[in-house]
């Protein structure tokens, strides 16, 4: 099983297998990553394994966004590996994503209900509020406290922004300072060491951020599927094939396609990223 196997290079054989397999893994052409998925839809085991493990490097890097909450990279690479597998169970060659788009989401997905579950022996409901409520807080909260909010008006705002109970809110709140709580030193010797959070300090994006651009692509790519459904298919596939793709195709390759010049392809382009433009102008 793709599960099993997959799963295995943290589990079973420790995260330096792991990273190793990662790392020596092919990056996939769009014509190959086709291949793959039309093939892992038909029911190839092999196919769908190919296409998940060529991603395995995806996981740690989305997984290392999450550090800052106690948890060890090689745990999170567990949690994350579970939603790259599921991935590439229920991925659709169809929607016109690339594997990587819609394994991010999946990824990230596992992380986040895997990091609020264990933050704190407070039990929260695991529903997509309060999951919204626990990444999104620290930043409401600063605003709030900036404008001289009190803890009691931080929390009714807090309640009514998310959309949830007071007592649920306090709970998410709970869990969350849980989850944050690195400021313990490394030492019990009080000489200037490091923190725990200072060694886990991580450049990138923090899961905060990622949470918040994750609603803000999603969105933007509901309403990107909307434009593409209005236009034709030919204009929809030069679209795709020049701007939403890792791997863009050459004015020459889709001339070739479509029998045309490549000026005839430009202006295409042009045209439907005007349809474009004009759509989300007017949303």
């Amino acid at each position: 099983m793709v599960s099993m196997k997959s799963a295995g290079y943290t589990e079973g054989r420790g995260f330096t297998r792991y990273a190793v397999a990662a790392s020596s893994m092919e990056y996939l052409s769009i014509e190959r990553e086709t291949q793959l998925a039309a093939r892992a839809s038909e029911g190839d085991i092999r196919a769908e394994q190919a296409l998940v493990e060529a991603h395995l490097r995806q996981v740690i890097k989305i997984a290392a966004g999450y550090r800052n909450y106690g948890h060890s990279l090689e745990t999170l690479t567990s949690v994350g590996n579970e939603g790259l597998v599921r991935a590439g169970k229920k991925f659709d060659l169809e929607k016109g994503f690339r594997f990587a788009t819609y394994a991010k989401w999946w990824i990230e997905a596992e992380l986040k209900e895997f990091v609020q579950r264990e933050s704190s022996l407070v039990k929260v409901p695991n529903t997509k509020e309060t999951k919204s409520a626990f990444f999104k807080a620290p930043k409401l909260r600063r605003e709030l406290e900036a404008q001289g909010a009190d803890e009691d008006t931080i929390l009714e705002i807090m309640s009514f922004r998310f959309g949830i109970e007071k007592s649920q809110m306090a709970a998410v709140l709970a869990a969350r300072t849980a989850a944050t709580s690195l400021s313990a030193p490394i030492s019990s010797i009080e000489d200037g060491s490091a923190t725990v959070g200072d060694l886990l300090m991580d450049e990138g994006p923090s899961p905060e951020d990622i949470l918040i651009e994750a609603d803000e692509q999603d969105d933007n790519v509901r309403r990107l599927n909307d434009i593409l459904a209005k236009m034709n298919d030919r204009e929809s596939d030069i679209l795709r094939s020049r701007r939403l793709v890792d791997d863009p195709m050459t004015l020459e390759a889709l001339a070739e396609r479509y029998s045309v010049s490549k000026e005839r392809v430009r202006q295409i382009e042009v045209k439907a990223m005007d349809k474009v433009r004009q759509a989300l102008l007017a949303a």
